[in-house]
């Protein structure tokens, strides 16, 4: 990060518009359920580090630098001759911790109604000290499209592969559930549809995740931490996950179920840990 002025291209900064599609991660349909892969809604503009070329002061760049956030002007010059600015405290740019920008904006992503793959153009002009941002182009749904076109919606579901870097889950056994009977007659654990996208596939490779959608079984070691100064490893061709003609998908691990002597009602916890690539498990209670 230079200097304020000390870039001799300035003139040419209009034209250097840095481009992209917003993601799941950046922003998060209000009036729909999570998507699969969709963790967390920022309401934020996620900006690779290299693709800025900020030119500010030293004190706003050490600030940045020590993880702080710093209040910037943003100009809206979509409609050129009509710009809208965006200012206070409300609009931030801050440091993440791989060395990328996050801008947190609010009152923009509200006003332009973004949306998911819509595509923006960001840009910092050293002259006025702002971001300049651009509405590029925008993506119409499917549903919107079958309602212009008169056309039934048909509805499909397809994985697709985020390269985000997802943390570890901050809480644990995000996956709650009591015992059934079925479970305790097939010594299967079942697991719904939302939730392991929510709280495992996530965290998946595309290749593993698809072995899955199209039938196959995935072996997984899993961890039972019931007692955490003494867990107890399950693996090996006995233990593993496979998707269920509901959509649903199931656990199989009968050594778990006789060693924790399951019963109905009780119950346990669940949630994928990414550090050690395994699924943690946990009993919480017996049946009352």
């Amino acid at each position: 990060m230079g200097a304020a002025g000390e870039n001799a291209k300035v003139e040419l900064i209009h034209h250097n518009w840095s481009k992209r599609a917003l993601s799941y991660a950046s922003y998060k349909f209000e009036s729909q359920p999570k998507l699969p892969f969709l963790t967390e809604a920022f309401n934020e503009f996620q900006i690779p580090g290299f693709s800025l070329n900020l030119q500010i002061t030293l004190d706003m760049a050490k600030s940045l630098e020590n993880g702080y956030g710093v209040s910037v002007d943003v100009w809206d010059v979509t409609e050129e001759n009509i710009p809208k600015k965006y200012e206070d405290g409300s609009v931030c740019l801050k440091k993440l911790y791989n060395d990328d920008f996050s801008l947190s904006c609010i009152e923009l992503f509200n006003d332009r109604g973004l949306g998911v793959d819509y595509e923006i153009g960001l840009y910092w002009d050293p002259r006025s000290l702002s971001l300049m941002f651009k509405l590029l182009s925008i993506v119409v749904s499917e549903e919107e499209a079958s309602k212009v076109n008169n056309t039934p919606l048909v509805a499909t579901r397809e994985l697709v592969e985020i390269r985000d870097l997802y943390p570890a889950p901050k809480i644990d056994w995000q996956i709650k559930k009591q015992i059934t009977n079925d479970e305790i007659f097939v010594g299967m654990l079942m697991i719904p549809f939302i939730q392991m996208f929510e709280y495992i596939l996530q965290y998946w490779t595309l290749d593993m995740a698809k072995i899955l959608e199209n039938g196959g079984r995935v072996c997984v070691n899993v961890w039972d931490v019931t007692e955490e100064n003494v867990p107890k490893k399950y693996e090996g061709g006995s233990v593993f996950l496979r998707k269920l003609y509901t959509d649903d998908f199931s656990l199989s691990c009968i050594e778990l179920f006789n060693g924790r002597r399951l019963g109905i009602g009780d119950e346990i916890g669940l949630y994928w840990d990414p550090r050690s690539s395994s699924l943690m498990f946990k009993f919480i209670s017996h049946r009352a």
